[in-house]
């Protein structure tokens, strides 16, 4: 039933928009990382700028605002399915339709992030012929694709209930703020914050790998858990009892 499911979601967006963002925008961001670091020599220092400027783009600016985008997309290809009675419509057992929606948003998360960890990791090792350390990059891109899923379970509930404008909106926020928490500044707030867990998680692989220390990121593992669970559980009882919104054209 799942698999029938899966499918139909994928019938309603292999001819939109969202799918070429989840696709060819990771391969053109890990294509113009390769093109940044052309110019620098082959040394571990430029390995470790390598890993901490790829992530920190990826997981600060383009995770959060991508997810606004790409989960109001969905939502604005419900309105247009006659304001969303395909969906509220379905057969199925609404808990599946929205778990099938959060199963979508973790394979373009985990796919998205795979092409572009993919894309920068056989440019530079082939293109520029440079060596590079895999595995801190595989483990970084593991940790960016689950700490992503949090934040995109909640953009999926806030898109259907408000629309892509607010959707686009709160992930030009985030943006903002994952961006924040990679200063100085954020050092105190980043674990409250959704979209600094992205920016901060991401970092662990390149700290113990390059610099051979563990930051201490339980308190913030724990708020990302439990932000997942209540926003998957909130939004299950919430799409059982939804029956759209008003759309003004």
């Amino acid at each position: 039933m799942m698999t029938r499911i899966l499918y139909a979601e994928w019938l309603k967006l292999r001819r939109t928009p969202t799918l070429w963002l989840v696709f060819s925008a990771p391969v053109l961001y890990g294509a113009f990382m390769v093109w940044y670091f052309s110019g620098r020599g082959p040394t571990d220092r430029v390995q470790i700028s390598i890993y901490e400027g790829f992530y920190q783009v990826w997981a600060a600016v383009v995770v959060p605002l991508g997810t606004g985008i790409v989960t109001g997309l969905m939502s604005h290809q419900e309105v247009q399915t006659a304001n969303f009675q395909g969906l509220l419509a379905a057969r199925t057992s609404r808990v599946r339709v929205y778990m099938s929606k959060i199963t979508v948003l973790v394979l373009f998360t985990t796919l998205s992030t795979g092409l572009a960890v993919g894309t920068l990791v056989i440019g530079v090792k082939y293109g520029l012929g440079r060596p590079i350390a895999l595995m801190p990059f595989i483990y970084g891109g593991i940790t960016a694709g689950l700490a992503a899923i949090p934040l995109a379970v909640f953009h999926l509930w806030f898109s259907l209930a408000f629309g892509m404008g607010p959707s686009i909106g709160v992930g030009s926020i985030g943006l903002m703020l994952g961006a924040l928490s990679l200063t100085s500044l954020g050092d105190r707030y980043w674990q409250y914050l959704p979209w600094g867990w992205i920016a901060r998680f991401a970092m662990l692989p390149g700290a113990c790998y390059y610099y051979e220390v563990i930051p201490k990121v339980q308190p913030a593992l724990s708020l990302a858990v439990a932000f997942l669970v209540i926003n998957t559980a909130g939004g299950l009882m919430w799409f059982e009892h939804w029956e759209g919104r008003k759309v003004y054209q």
